[in-house]
């Protein structure tokens, strides 16, 4: 079932909306998502769970990883140690990771402490960035100035060389989430992936401006939580990093 843009003409999936939700379309215009099925008879949430993958040197080095394949480095393992535990509290009963290293590494220990079998999906990766990939954000300014122009001016709705948009990225998570929802009604299901996905995956369920994922941070190994009960989706927890600090890995 799906809903359309007055505006636009943009088509949304409503599998992710109760009734009475509106959400900003990228146009500005706001559609109101109405006729979806009710969850009150529904006897548990359904939870999911979002991990961001562990710190990789790219991160330190402020490099553009997108979907070139690192790895986690010395303090990212760690940080994939120090969260398990902190996720499998949550019983979760099902595990899904992005097919990259980084973030398969990290769900390998969450996955041998609950007792999981990883699914990995390539939906899951990273906003592709083209020809940036592997660059420093000084280094694509000073590269690519037109182009980088172009993409902020855009409030990053236009792709960078041969990338993907963040409109694109945005589609990408939310269809995966209402796969989710679908296949895995009131269960509680994890799944590691990256900040983009995160941050437009949150942006989504608070039905806010696209552009408004610049305004909160996800965090190496963070947790975000969102789920969806009688009242519909809302958000639990946002860039919870609390396991790191009490495993000294954070200040």
């Amino acid at each position: 079932m799906s809903i359309r843009c007055d505006n636009c003409g943009r088509e949304y999936d409503v599998t992710l909306f109760q009734f009475g939700r509106t959400v900003q379309c990228d146009c500005g215009h706001v559609v109101t998502l109405s006729g979806v099925r009710t969850l009150r008879k529904e006897q548990a949430p359904t939870r999911m769970i979002l991990v961001r993958h562990g710190e990789t040197d790219w991160n330190k080095e402020g490099r553009i990883q997108g979907q070139l394949p690192t790895h986690l480095n010395e303090q990212g393992r760690r940080e994939a140690q120090l969260l398990a535990p902190r996720v499998v509290a949550e019983r979760p009963q099902n595990l899904y990771s992005s097919d990259l290293p980084r973030a398969l590494e990290t769900a390998q220990p969450i996955a041998e402490a609950a007792g999981l079998a990883i699914m990995s999906s390539d939906k899951l990766r990273e906003a592709y960035f083209g020809l940036w990939e592997g660059k420093s954000f000084k280094d694509v300014q000073s590269g690519f100035p037109g182009e980088f122009d172009q993409w902020v001016e855009s409030d990053f709705h236009k792709a960078p060389p041969g990338g993907e948009s963040a409109v694109e990225l945005r589609e990408r998570i939310i269809a995966f989430l209402a796969d989710v929802a679908e296949n895995h009604a009131n269960q509680t299901t994890v799944i590691v992936t990256h900040g983009g996905p995160c941050k437009y995956a949150v942006a989504h369920v608070l039905g806010i401006s696209p552009t408004g994922v610049y305004r909160y941070a996800i965090d190496n190994s963070s947790i975000t939580t969102i789920e969806i009960g009688v009242a519909g989706w809302r958000l639990v927890t946002l860039n919870d990093t609390c396991h790191l600090r009490e495993g000294g890995v954070m200040g």
